[in-house]
């Protein structure tokens, strides 16, 4: 390629073309095989996924509106504020794309927790789908490539809500249970209160527990509904690992459009998955932001 490129600088010199000119014509189709050499090895099945995944994070459309009624306010221009709302989407889609790691760490997570149980199986899951593939000649291939890419994002998310689960527990037994019977003492101490001020100060410990329980019994259902969606995730995952073997012994005897069906209907259902976790991690990211203690429970999230 770097003897076309020169050869091409040559002839469009003796063409009259200026020497500078000939020599970014030759540079640029030097550089542009290098590039299409490059895209070659692109993973794009990954990008498309992590892209939809990033398109589904609530984060970046606030992030845009927020930007595009700034400068909308600052300048009085809807089409302003509109371009600066999509440039700080496509940014924002673009860094986790090209910046994102390949999965956050492993959490530390309680041995024989249903947390880790789920995670243990999802994991096992997606090492199973890795090691289903149909024959190298065979169309499908790089379908079932997809697929494995979609199940090993649909498990880093999963990683993550277990990560979310790890801290949300650790808070929750932190909060002793039996604030129930010390509510139940302090209502009977108030009823024999003999000064009014007594029963101020009873009623603001009153209430004091109160708000105690109610915080322990939304961070239990925020943790249950971790739990069941890390549930049904690694579920999914299971069923997906039966149903690809099929679908590959489909492929093995020429059944390949009912295969191609098949694997669609998988994919979609992929999605499904994670759109659903991702969510759950938006909803569990506030959350935990406000209950992080200030030692690590976990190795990272992200």
């Amino acid at each position: 390629m770097a003897a076309v490129a020169v050869a091409t600088s040559v002839v469009t010199a003796l063409l009259g073309v200026p020497l500078l000119a000939a020599i970014a014509i030759g540079a640029g189709i030097m550089v542009a095989s290098i590039l299409a050499a490059l895209t070659a090895h692109v993973r794009w099945t990954v990008i498309a996924i992590r892209v939809r995944s990033e398109a589904r994070d609530l984060t970046g459309p606030l992030l845009g509106l927020l930007v595009g009624l700034a400068v909308l306010a600052a300048s009085g221009s809807v089409a302003a504020a509109l371009a600066a709302a999509v440039a700080v989407v496509a940014l924002k889609i673009a860094t986790a794309v090209v910046l994102r790691p390949a999965g956050p760490p492993r959490p530390r997570l309680l041995p024989g927790s249903a947390a880790a149980g789920w995670l243990e199986r999802a994991e096992r899951a997606v090492d199973g789908i890795g090691r289903i593939a149909p024959g190298r000649e065979s169309s499908l291939a790089e379908r079932f490539s997809q697929t494995r890419e979609g199940a090993r994002e649909t498990v880093v998310l999963i990683r993550r809500l277990a990560s979310h689960e790890l801290i949300v527990s650790q808070v929750v037994a932190g909060i002793d249970p039996r604030m129930a019977e010390e509510l139940h003492r302090l209502e009977r101490e108030r009823a024999d209160a003999a000064t009014s001020e007594m029963d101020e100060e009873i009623g603001r410990a009153i209430q004091a527990v109160r708000d105690q329980l109610a915080a322990r019994e939304r961070l239990v259902s925020t943790d249950r509904t971790l739990i069941a969606r890390m549930r049904s995730a690694a579920l999914g995952l299971e069923g997906l690992v039966a149903r690809l073997g099929e679908i590959a012994v489909l492929a093995e005897g020429g059944a390949s459009a009912t295969a191609n069906a098949r694997v669609d209907e998988l994919a979609d259902e992929l999605d499904a998955l994670r759109t659903g976790l991702t969510e759950a991690d938006t909803l569990a990211r506030v959350t935990v932001h406000e209950l992080r203690p200030a030692n690590s429970l976990t190795e990272g999230i992200k």
